[in-house]
């Protein structure tokens, strides 16, 4: 079993070190809420990730699970040039790029991979995205190599569907939520399955899709990562 850290922006890097010498730690994973601003998701990398934390990531050569701030996600340039700042500036750190840039809708993946699909060392987790667009353009620039599967549980434990409307998604279920207000006729939920299998599905028709076979599909959904958890798993001997 491993898992990663959830960090706060304030913390010393003394305190992330401590966090990473944990049994079963591996990385960190830092999220823009906990930036301490009136400012939302439009905060820099470096803001909720800074370069301490950075600095002591780089040195054991762990993983950083990074969920990418502002509106525009994957296709924000501030976000591109702070990815490959970090790559550059902290080349020992893996990367992972959670949500495939949050790119939940097709603009993001097209401009953001076209950016990054050059970039090596770079991995994405295809977490809560069940866009088979959005799939396919990932499959096409970046190579099943670079995927990793990733079920966003408990939230895609709800049972339903997404629509597109250019880039907003919309999130339809039977779910009795405040937010669900996109309901469709109560026949045609009872018909809906886990957001988690229509992720699934998602991705393997997006491969067949694109002529790859059971290696590629086996290695989305389990090779890439229990290969590369098993390797930092072993490394935690030296951190």
């Amino acid at each position: 079993m491993a898992g990663l850290a959830l960090t706060r922006p304030e913390w010393p890097g003394e305190r992330v070190a401590e966090w990473l010498r944990q049994a079963h730690i591996i990385g960190l994973k830092p999220y823009y809420d906990f930036v301490e601003s009136s400012r939302g998701q439009e905060v820099s990398v470096f803001e909720f990730c800074p370069h301490e934390h950075l600095q002591v990531l780089d040195e054991v050569g762990g993983l950083l699970m990074l969920h990418l701030p502002r509106v525009e996600r994957l296709a924000d340039p501030r976000n591109i040039a702070e990815v490959r700042q970090i790559r550059q500036q902290y080349p020992n750190i893996v990367m992972v790029i959670a949500h495939l840039g949050r790119s939940y809708a097709g603009r993001y993946a097209r401009e953001g991979f076209r950016a990054l699909e050059n970039e090596e060392g770079i991995l994405y987790d295809t977490s809560a995205v069940l866009n088979p667009a959005v799939y396919a353009l990932a499959l096409d620039r970046l190579g099943p190599g670079c995927l990793m599967f990733g079920s966003d549980l408990p939230v895609l434990y709800m049972r339903g569907r997404r629509r597109w409307e250019g880039d907003r998604y919309i999130n339809l279920t039977s779910g009795d939520y405040a937010w669900n207000v996109n309901r469709e006729p109560p026949e045609v939920g009872a018909t809906y399955t886990l957001y988690l299998y229509e992720a699934i599905a998602a991705c393997i028709d997006a491969c067949r899709g694109l002529g790859f076979g059971a290696l590629e599909i086996d290695a989305i959904f389990h090779d890439t990562a229990r290969g590369l958890v098993d390797r930092l798993m072993a490394a935690k001997r030296s951190w």
